[in-house]
């Protein structure tokens, strides 16, 4: 495994730069570490640069999202392109690989700061992420995230929360 800052805290991966844990994908550096598991960025043997996400924990409902998820298109989502399981390893997600900041680093700045998301800008963020799920009609896997104790720190709960309610 290796270890990298990230922020303030120093963070472990699995994988270490130049290893190719999936056959045709070689791990550049981590990314992070969610509920499910952890991200990496790699390139394609033929040169495209990816999100390799290592799935670890409750495989099956995540396989299950990633196959409701995978033809959804959306500037405001990530692309899914495939699925892969190696012989002797854990389940790969292949995302397109967006750089920036996440997300979670602008909010962890406002909140240092004292300073509140106006409510506009919270909403429209939301509805964007939202919508094209909606059109999906992702009702199974919301109310598995929502129906699993275990599972409800590591959705993206305002999202699925709002989806199950009928917020949107």
């Amino acid at each position: 495994g290796s270890t990298i800052l990230a922020g303030e805290q120093r963070v472990s991966y699995r994988y270490r730069h130049g290893e190719s844990p999936l056959d045709g994908y070689t791990v550049l550096r981590g990314l992070g570490r969610g509920g499910f598991g952890e991200v990496y960025y790699a390139r394609s043997d033929s040169g495209r640069e990816v999100a390799l996400k290592v799935i670890q924990q409750n495989a099956d409902i995540e396989r299950r999202g990633v196959r409701e998820c995978m033809n959804l298109k959306s500037p405001h989502l990530v692309t899914i392109f495939d699925v892969k399981t190696p012989e002797n390893g854990p389940p790969f997600v292949i995302m397109e690989y967006i750089s920036g900041d996440p997300l979670e680093l602008l909010l962890t700045e406002l909140r240092h700061r004292d300073i509140q998301m106006p409510l506009p800008v919270a909403y429209r963020i939301i509805l964007d992420i939202a919508r094209p799920i909606r059109k999906k009609n992702l009702r199974r896997l919301v109310d598995a995230y929502a129906s699993d104790p275990t599972l409800h720190d590591r959705a993206n709960l305002v999202v699925i929360a709002g989806l199950r309610d009928g917020l949107w």
